[in-house]
């Protein structure tokens, strides 16, 4: 029995590209500091189906909190919901459009130019569309000065996961 678990322990790690145990770490940060700040009320915004925007803006306070990260949720678009009130309702660039359309993933770990609102700016960023019923909805951004890690990458990993079950509810 020790020899399957150590088996299924590195596949686990192998397809994750992390250890079991920072998965589980990861999953019990997510849904005992992240999901224990989410309310729902009556507030809600569209994004390809009524959602409510005190979720998205929990989420993203949540998030924010702990990665120091700029976060942005996006509809196809436009932002909807942003760590920053700079970044609300601001126009995407029309090649990040094009690229969230296409459910192209973008990243660079270290700052590099990227137009992400009509201005190219050098930032760390990873932008992550995210589908409801084999649609794209929207993204997750997250950009920053500094070097972003695996952390921030698993995060968003971890939102659009969550983004996308809830949607399609």
């Amino acid at each position: 029995e020790l020899n399957q678990l150590q088996r299924e322990e590195r596949e686990i790690k192998n397809k994750l590209g992390i250890s079991l145990e920072r998965w589980i770490f990861l999953f019990v940060f997510f849904k005992k500091y992240i999901l224990k700040e989410i309310a729902i009320t009556e507030t809600k915004i569209i994004i390809g189906k009524v959602l409510p925007i005190i979720l998205l803006k929990s989420l993203v306070k949540s998030f924010n909190k702990e990665l120091k990260k700029n976060i942005v949720i996006t509809s196809k678009d436009r932002v909807i919901v942003s760590s920053s009130d700079k970044y609300n309702d601001l126009e995407l660039s029309n090649s990040l459009i094009s690229r969230i359309l296409k459910r192209e993933s973008i990243s660079s770990l270290n700052p590099s130019k990227i137009s992400l609102f009509n201005d190219v700016i050098e930032v760390s960023h990873i932008v992550c569309p995210f589908c409801v019923s084999s649609d794209v909805v929207g993204s997750i951004i997250v950009f920053s000065d500094n070097n972003l890690d695996d952390n921030v990458s698993l995060c968003v990993d971890i939102m659009k996961r969550f983004l996308e079950n809830y949607l399609d509810e």
